[in-house]
């Protein structure tokens, strides 16, 4: 009984190390995965950043022309232009809030013409890692651009009930040229941090992956190695076990090779057929069956070179 316990917890060991490798595989490969697809989020919001800073240019530019030029097109132009960075602010709010509204986060990140296939990994970043300092960073410039985006659309808006420009006086087109020039500043400001912070995102990142993987490479080579170890000593002591019943055993055993010679026997054998050990080894085996019996071995060693014995 012993005997049989200890055998049992050998094997429960090995089976142990076995699971821990691959569970430890698994954790490797899921966090090395993680981390890649947080690395693509931050990358689709510095690719979106660059769009939101495209639009929001395009409508100041758009704006400022209808001022001097009193262009309806320009007005509609500009209108269109800021649906993009207001749709941003809509999926934001969307992520943000108390709960997670996913048809309105990603609803506004299509119209703020983001990649589709970056819109579920930009979710889940600023839904589960807003905690993140740089992220955090990015977040508070984003929010501090929102002001001055509705003030920018809430001209838009008030010089649509102003088409013809004729009403108004040359001061107060001066004194709007000014405040869109200033918001143009402000939101570039805005812009301009949100992009900083992003790319140290995205440089944690990069560092954070190095490390996980590398933590992990090593953590599943130590697995590896203990789990080495282990089945080598079982190995070993298989070994030995079996060669302490070759040594011990009455009965007559010898070792054959596929061509048909012996290289070990016991001492039983040696007794048996009256041999020295050093005379028996590299003996054909069959010089020690009688001819008769010849035809019968050949038959039984096929079968068991073949597995069926």
């Amino acid at each position: 009984m012993p005997n049989i316990e200890m055998k049992f917890r050998r094997q429960t060991q090995i089976v142990v190390l076995i699971v821990s490798l691959f569970i430890t595989a698994m954790l490797a490969t899921g966090a090395s995965v993680a981390v890649v697809q947080l690395q693509s989020a931050v990358t689709g919001f510095i690719n979106g950043e660059s769009v939101w800073s495209g639009a929001q240019l395009q409508a100041v530019q758009h704006l400022d022309r209808f001022v001097r030029d009193g262009n309806p097109e320009d007005l509609t132009q500009a209108r269109e232009w800021l649906t993009i960075p207001l749709g941003d602010l809509q999926a934001r709010k969307a992520i943000l809030g108390p709960e997670l509204n996913w048809e309105q986060a990603r609803a506004g990140f299509i119209q703020g013409e983001n990649h589709p296939d970056d819109i579920t990994r930009m979710i889940l970043l600023l839904r589960h890692f807003s905690e993140l300092e740089m992220v955090q960073q990015a977040i508070q410039a984003w929010r501090e651009s929102d002001g001055d985006l509705l003030k920018l659309q809430s001209i838009v808006e008030q010089l649509q009930q102003t088409i013809p420009l004729g009403d108004i006086a040359p001061e107060e087109l001066q004194s709007l040229q000014e405040r869109i020039r200033l918001l143009d500043l402000a939101l570039n400001t805005h812009a301009w941090d949100f992009r900083v912070a992003m790319a140290e995102a995205a440089r944690w990142t990069s560092r954070a992956l190095s490390a996980t993987s590398a933590i992990l490479v090593a953590l599943m080579a130590l697995v590896a190695w203990f789990l080495a170890s282990r089945l080598v000593v079982v190995l070993k002591r298989s070994e030995q076990k079996f060669r302490s019943i070759f040594e011990q055993s009455a009965i007559g055993i010898v070792h054959i090779d596929r061509s048909g010679r012996i290289v070990d026997s016991n001492r039983a054998t040696c007794a048996i057929l009256g041999y020295r050990y050093r005379d028996l080894v590299q003996k054909p085996y069959r010089d020690l069956i009688p001819p008769e019996d010849r035809v019968l071995g050949r038959q039984q060693r096929s079968d068991i070179t073949a597995g069926k014995l």
